[in-house]
C-alpha cells in the first residue's frame, strides 16, 4: 500500500511555487510562500497526531482539556511565540512566524500525550444505546 501523506507532501513540496503562484503574482510572496511550505510540511505529521489523539480523547468523552490544550497551544503560545519573537525582541524575520507552527505541534502533542498518560478517565461505562 503506497504511503499518501509521503505522496501528498512530496507533491506539496515540488508544486510549492505554482500552488502559491494561484493566490498571489509577487513574486516576493511567492518566495516566502515556498519558504514556508518546505518548513512546514516535513513536520506536518506532528499536527496530524495530535488531531487524532485529541479525537480519540474526545471519543471516550473527555472533551474538555483536549480542547483547552488545543486553544492554548495553538492559539495563546502560538501568538505569544511571534510577539515576543517579532515584538519584544526585534526579530523582523519570517521564520519566527514559520517556526511558530512547529513548536506549536511538538507543544500540543507534549500536553496532550501527558493527558492522556494522566488525566482522569472516564469512571462509568458508555450506556449502549441499540
Amino acid at each position: 500500500m503506497p504511503d499518501r501523506m509521503a505522496d501528498i507532501r512530496k507533491r506539496l513540496l515540488i508544486f510549492a511555487e505554482p500552488l502559491i503562484a494561484i493566490f498571489t503574482t509577487d513574486a516576493a510572496v511567492i518566495v516566502w510562500g515556498v519558504r514556508q511550505i518546505h518548513w512546514c510540511i516535513p513536520l506536518y505529521f506532528i499536527y496530524a497526531h495530535n488531531q487524532t489523539l485529541a479525537g480519540c480523547l474526545r471519543g471516550e468523552g473527555r472533551t474538555f482539556w483536549p480542547m483547552a490544550i488545543a486553544l492554548f497551544c495553538v492559539c495563546g503560545l502560538r501568538v505569544g511565540w511571534i510577539l515576543v519573537g517579532l515584538g519584544a525582541l526585534h526579530l523582523a524575520d519570517p521564520r519566527v512566524i514559520y517556526t511558530a507552527y512547529p513548536v506549536t505541534w511538538i507543544a500540543a502533542g507534549l500536553a496532550l500525550r501527558l493527558y492522556d498518560r494522566f488525566g482522569v478517565r472516564r469512571k462509568q461505562p458508555f450506556k449502549k444505546t441499540c
